[in-house]
């Protein structure tokens, strides 16, 4: 704690003391990201981005107000442990009476990201209609500790919904195809959980998709220009019907490669994508998935408030690891190390691990 109050009061003289302050336009922006609602009793994951258009961020310090919910867990960034040269946390934020106070030093090199995460807050929701995380009394310095005057802030409102009498979609699981071993026929799915009490409220729900390095850490939604959507609309009456009216209310959608080249294919099998399960509501409103546990209870370290990040290879090694009849481990073992298209034979690899995992889950 004495150490926390040290960093705190030294940030607190470099961004608060000085008479001399950064130049207007910055380009930074001190960010809440979080789910649009939440289901009553259970979590949701807040993060917090610090955007540095023209990385002149030297720290930032501020407080992190929440009403409606607890702190359960506080991840801190490990680059921002490295920044302020400590694995104590305890040195970087506190937590009283669900306030979280942070004061942080960022990266003081020319190098430095134009936007990076740095917490991760788990809250609890324990109020009945609506949550709300807001950023309180934030101060950032530039790199020669003077005050930045003009810098964005925004916070987090969410609106907590009863899955027994509201609407609701849940995000169950991302995996792929089991039924080929063809890459180019391939595609990433994202199983996917409705509860509609009222169909008559619902236009058409869905699974939105986009590449995660793209999104550069803003919010996946179906207007973000170039995503792809796999979605069930009203109009569709059978299909719609029949889904919503089913024992278990999922449906899945999918993202094919749908690539006329193996090679790029291949390289699309790396590529981490981010998916969100959503549904419309008759009068345009569209609410998006907020859970991040799925099957009975067990945690998904890919979903996490309702978003999905996974690429195919993550599929393929999560569902490899479960194999115990190996036919050729050394083989697979060594095509596993090759995956990184540094590799002279990465293609040769995937393939072999595509081909190998696909095997073994169809046995």
């Amino acid at each position: 704690m004495k150490k926390f109050i040290a960093l705190a009061l030294t940030l607190a003289m470099l961004v608060s003391c000085l008479v001399f302050t950064a130049s207007a336009e910055s380009g930074v922006v001190v960010a809440l990201q979080g789910p649009a609602t939440a289901q009553a009793g259970e979590t949701f994951q807040v993060e917090v981005r610090v955007t540095d258009a023209n990385k002149v961020v030297g720290g930032v310090q501020g407080v992190i107000d929440v009403t409606g919910a607890t702190v359960v867990d506080v991840q801190v960034n490990s680059e921002l442990q490295n920044w302020n040269k400590t694995t104590d946390n305890t040195t970087i934020y506190k937590t009283t009476d669900n306030d979280i106070t942070f004061a942080a030093l960022n990266s003081l090199a020319d190098d430095t990201h134009a936007t990076r995460l740095w917490f991760k807050v788990t809250y609890q929701v324990v109020a009945e209609d609506a949550v709300s995380v807001n950023l309180k009394d934030v101060k950032v310095s530039d790199k020669s500790a003077a005050l930045i005057n003009d810098v964005a802030t925004s916070d987090v409102a969410i609106t907590v919904v009863d899955p027994v009498s509201d609407p609701v979609v849940t995000l169950n699981g991302m995996g792929m195809l089991q039924g080929t071993d063809n890459v180019e026929e391939q595609a990433l799915m994202v199983n996917a959980g409705v509860s509609f009490p009222n169909k008559a409220d619902i236009a058409e729900f869905g699974v939105v998709f986009y590449p995660t390095s793209l999104l550069g850490g803003a919010e996946l939604t179906v207007n973000t220009s170039g995503a792809v959507i796999a979605k069930v609309t009203k109009e569709n009456t059978a299909l719609f019907n029949s889904i919503v009216d089913a024992e278990d209310a999922t449906f899945n959608g999918l993202l094919m490669f749908g690539f006329s080249s193996k090679t790029n294919a291949l390289k699309f099998l790396g590529t981490k994508v981010t998916a969100r399960v959503y549904y419309k509501t008759t009068e345009g409103d569209v609410v998006y998935s907020s859970n991040n546990t799925v099957g009975n209870g067990e945690s998904n370290k890919y979903i996490k408030s309702g978003t999905a990040k996974k690429a195919g290879l993550n599929v393929l090694l999560d569902n490899g690891a479960k194999i115990t009849d190996h036919t050729d481990k050394d083989a697979y073992d060594a095509a596993v190390a090759g995956l990184s298209t540094s590799n002279a034979d990465w293609e040769a690899n995937r393939e072999y691990v595509l081909k190998y995992v696909i095997a073994s889950l169809n046995k």
